[in-house]
């Protein structure tokens, strides 16, 4: 069997060196002239932009046609010939391709500049199947636009070749096969390039990552121009895509420092992975160089569970270097829902005199049961009253309405063109009016901005400040605690579940009594002893007592479990006497919590919140603990 290829009949014979160049009607005539003589067979079949033809040869002793005859007819007909192989010949049979993204597997990134890859293709290939990487960025390939297309075993690529000397000499990125992703090129240049890995989860969740290979030259030129390049395609990409994941990778021929003030400079929020087990990334000869090859991130849930060179594998001058994620980092977490506490104090007696809350300091009920109906009433009722938000990253809108309807306008006139061809001049005009219109919302949110930041600096609002500075760095997005920790047993572990349980175990440690004083009683009668005596203590509790106590709780805090802010139990602090529903349920609550000297079981949990101190982020000893307690227990 033949399969040929060839175009349309509209092409006309073309004579050239004495072979006839034929089309599609030859092609017909050519088979039904042979299949009188040599018993030639055919099918057409009609693809897009041309035929596809089956020619079918048999012969009476049921030999194949060899590679020369195949060339001649090649020759005559001006297609090219596939020759259909013995299904002995073709392999085993493919399977389906992966679709879903397997669970548990893990995000290993690594990047290295192998300074040419033809000669070390095999060695290449090696350190793959030993180290597995999801994706993979290579430098210096040295292919170039003659060459022929990069194929690393197992692993889907795309890539950049280049003609220059100086800078990236051949850029590639590749994710490794069968695990439900694909790579598709976005951007290529001489010195970086820019692919989008993409996939499904199991769930249906989609996933995307935005991988940036880069080679930065040395001449100093050069390399201010390829920042500059850079840092304005990922300032447009993360002003697109606000909750992008994007990781920068390559060699940036700086150290750690130039390049962490580098990444600071593109403003998008990239951290660099941290690597322990070496100081540098390039060997001089026998001696260990500078640390050049650096992966950085931003957008990621968490920390890498680790970034290290792999000293041992010795291709070139430069090592490779690793950084490992749970695949869980690139899902998009469902963001938080909270009580509005702003929406609250606007509220005021719209809040306070909820029915709800009437009903319940009628009802009869231990302190336990009403303490778990005062928390589902207080949601239930901020729901109803749209006091309840998402905590969504800032993604505040920089082009005006003008510009959005002229963009509009464009894209109207554009679908009409095709039948309207008289509109392109007006399709031009509006395309040009759009961008001198993106240019000037962007120098007018430039100049808010700015002017933002001044007026909460001059008001000493240094809250709102951070906020601010926050949300235009696009940094401290990735929880430091979340990250990978140490186990008492110096184990670094990455699963969620172990290291909630590392977590507890260190927090229990310090918690515990190693003197035993706290529950020896000779210790506590001691103690007794000394203390005076406060009749206060004794008498009953008035609604004085907690209003006080209300008002001097500060505002702006973080709740506990049950995610009352103090907010809203402040609302009540005004009245001389509880008249309202909701200050009538908290002096219940309170006073019947003082009088049986008694707490319930739902305000006795607090939430612990690592805050990283200075050294290793991996040990737990370098976090100190804050708990959060439920407002109300306060």
């Amino acid at each position: 069997m033949l399969h040929l290829a060839v175009q349309g009949p509209e092409i006309q014979p073309v004579m050239k060196a004495g072979i006839a160049r034929i089309g599609d009607g030859m092609i017909d005539y050519w088979c039904g002239m042979s299949r009188a003589i040599h018993g030639i067979g055919q099918e057409k079949i009609r693809e897009k932009n041309n035929f596809r033809h089956e020619v079918e040869y048999t012969r009476p002793n049921g030999r194949r046609l060899i590679s020369e005859e195949i060339g001649v007819i090649s020759k005559v007909m001006g297609a090219y010939i596939r020759p259909d192989r013995p299904k002995a010949a073709r392999g085993t049979h493919r399977g389906d391709p992966t679709k879903d993204i397997p669970s548990g597997i893990k995000l290993k990134i690594m990047t290295f500049n192998i300074r040419g890859y033809i000669s070390k293709r095999e060695e290449v290939d090696l350190v793959l199947r030993q180290y597995l990487p999801t994706v993979l960025a290579l430098q210096e390939t040295n292919l170039n636009a003659k060459s022929n297309r990069l194929r690393l075993q197992g692993y889907q690529t795309v890539e950049s070749k280049s003609h220059l000397r100086a800078g990236g000499r051949g850029l590639a990125i590749g994710v490794r096969k069968e695990l439900g992703l694909s790579v598709s090129e976005l951007r290529q240049t001489p010195h970086w390039m820019a692919a989008a890995v993409s996939g499904v989860h199991k769930n249906g969740e989609k996933l995307e990552l935005f991988v940036i290979n880069l080679h930065l030259p040395h001449k100093t030129n050069r390399r201010k121009l390829t920042i500059l390049e850079l840092t304005k395609y990922l300032r447009k990409l993360r002003s697109k895509k606000r909750k992008a994941k994007i990781v920068v990778m390559g060699d940036f021929n700086k150290d750690t420092n130039s390049t962490i003030s580098m990444l600071n400079r593109i403003g998008i929020g990239l951290r660099r992975a941290a690597v322990n087990n070496s100081k540098g990334s390039r060997m001089n000869g026998a001696t260990m160089g500078r640390m050049i090859d650096h992966i950085s991130y931003t957008g990621l849930a968490a920390n890498p569970n680790y970034a290290k060179v792999l000293r041992s594998v010795d291709l070139t001058d430069h090592l490779p270097v690793v950084a490992e994620w749970n695949i869980e980092s690139l899902n998009n977490p469902t963001p938080p829902r909270r009580i509005d506490a702003a929406k609250i104090k606007e509220l005021g007696n719209n809040f306070t005199n909820s029915n709800r809350f009437l009903v319940l300091a009628n009802l009869q009920s231990n302190s336990d049961d009403l303490v778990n109906s005062v928390t589902t009433s207080i949601w239930k009722t901020a729901e109803e009253l749209n006091a309840i938000k998402s905590v969504k990253i800032d993604s505040r809108p920089v082009l005006s309405k003008e510009t959005l309807i002229t963009i509009r306008k464009r894209r109207n006139t554009f679908k009409k063109i095709t039948n309207n061809p008289s509109l392109q001049n007006e399709y031009s005009d509006l395309k040009e009016k759009v961008i001198k219109l993106c240019k000037q919302d962007r120098r007018n949110n430039r100049r808010s901005e700015i002017k933002k930041a001044s007026d909460l600096m001059l008001g000493n609002k240094s809250r709102e400040l951070w906020n601010w500075i926050k949300r235009v760095s696009g940094r401290f997005r990735s929880s430091l605690s979340d990250g990978p920790i140490y186990n008492k047993n110096k184990e670094l572990i990455t699963d969620t579940k172990a290291k909630t349980i590392a977590w507890v175990a260190h927090f229990e440690e310090l918690a515990k009594d190693s003197t035993g004083n706290s529950r020896s009683p000779e210790k506590w009668k001691d103690i007794r002893n000394n203390i005076a005596t406060f009749p206060e203590c004794d008498s009953p509790l008035n609604w004085k007592e907690i209003t006080e106590a209300l008002k001097s709780t500060p505002n702006n805090k973080s709740p506990g479990i049950d995610g009352i802010p103090s907010e809203v139990w402040k609302l009540t602090q005004n009245e001389m006497k509880p008249v309202t529903p909701l200050a009538k349920l908290i002096f219940r609550l309170i006073k019947e919590i003082w009088d049986t000297e008694r707490m319930p079981e739902q305000l006795d949990p607090s939430i612990v919140v690592p805050i990283p101190k200075k050294g290793d982020k991996r040990d737990p000893n370098n976090y100190r603990g804050i708990s959060l307690i439920p407002t109300l227990a306060k």
